[in-house]
């Protein structure tokens, strides 16, 4: 039977790491190393949904609404921090925006989440994307989501993950080169970090522009179900490109360190929850699913007041 565990490894940069015995020949050893980050501790989605306000989206109406508590659906089973704005008239500005993010365990005592909404997902994104259809036909539906991006006010996270979102029931009538738009938003972020989806009434050879060389066309119509176009999860199929454990090891055995520097359990306010007072830096086994199969990622880094530059990992290896 496979274990389902990780290593999760806290560390605060501030600190200076305890000095503990080196681990006992019969003990795994944890092997240190450093990636690129974002700000959350779970995958954080940061969703920009372009509605169009084209007299034709009126009879559209009960496709949206449907098509959104769908999308509601497919964020919640995802289980991904969320920033999701929506763009529906001109310039194009991110405004008001529902924020439902995971918070680092040290920086809370009980449900680490912030939320800035109350009720269900759905009906938040309900009122977010209740667009009037007054505006004028084939909106510029790419030049809006540019001028948002460009403006955003620290809605995109550095080095984020952005899903794009465009439901419309004509094609983008935008100024310009759609292509150019299309390479100037995907390198917002770094490659494979943007996933779009199209929800239309009609050919949109301008909009299709936004599917990259690395993504296949996702498309769905307006009034049908939404699904085709709602795999923003794929950013994070191998969750923040983490490392998985070989399936042998026990993750019980492992002795986590920096270097030759032992580095202490955390004390656990709950089996699967460390103490928000617990000294920095440690580490615990977390039952969490972070990987497709074999034991799990290895993960957190704990660095008080700040979650942007780099995520430290554990990654514990079977005796050979």
């Amino acid at each position: 039977m496979r274990l389902s565990a990780c290593l999760l490894l806290a560390l605060a940069a501030c600190l200076s790491a305890p000095t503990l015995d080196p681990p006992s020949d019969g003990q795994v050893s944890c092997q240190i190393r450093g990636i690129a980050m974002q700000r959350a501790p779970i995958p954080e989605l940061d969703l920009v949904i372009a509605i169009s306000d084209a007299p034709a989206m009126a009879r559209h109406r009960d496709g949206v609404i449907a098509g959104l508590s769908q999308l509601a659906a497919h964020l919640t089973e995802a289980r991904m921090g969320l920033h999701v704005a929506v763009v529906g008239d001109d310039p194009g500005d991110i405004g008001a925006y529902v924020v439902d993010l995971d918070v680092p365990w040290f920086m809370c005592p009980g449900d680490c989440r912030t939320r800035n909404y109350s009720g269900p997902l759905g009906d938040a994104l309900l009122r977010l994307g209740d667009v009037a259809a007054d505006g004028a036909p084939a909106p510029p539906l790419l030049a809006r989501i540019e001028h948002a991006l460009a403006s955003d006010a620290g809605f995109l996270a550095p080095d984020g993950y952005l899903g794009l979102l465009v439901i419309s029931a004509e094609d983008d009538g935008s100024p310009g080169d759609a292509a150019g738009y299309a390479e100037r938003l995907l390198d917002l972020v770094p490659e494979y970090h943007a996933r779009v989806g199209i929800v239309a009434g009609a050919a949109t050879p301008r909009l299709d522009a936004l599917f990259a060389d690395n993504q296949s066309p996702e498309r769905a119509a307006i009034d049908g179900d939404w699904g085709d176009a709602l795999h923003f999860d794929r950013l994070f199929t191998v969750p923040l490109g983490l490392p998985c454990l070989d399936d042998n090891a026990d993750p019980d055995e492992c002795f986590a360190s920096a270097g030759n520097v032992a580095m202490p359990p955390c004390a656990m306010a709950t089996p699967d929850r460390p103490d928000p007072a617990t000294p920095l830096p440690c580490f615990w086994i977390a039952r969490e699913r972070l990987c497709s199969s074999g034991l799990k990622a290895v993960a957190e880094r704990a660095h008080q007041g700040a979650w942007y530059d780099t995520r430290t990992l554990c990654t514990c290896r079977s005796p050979r």
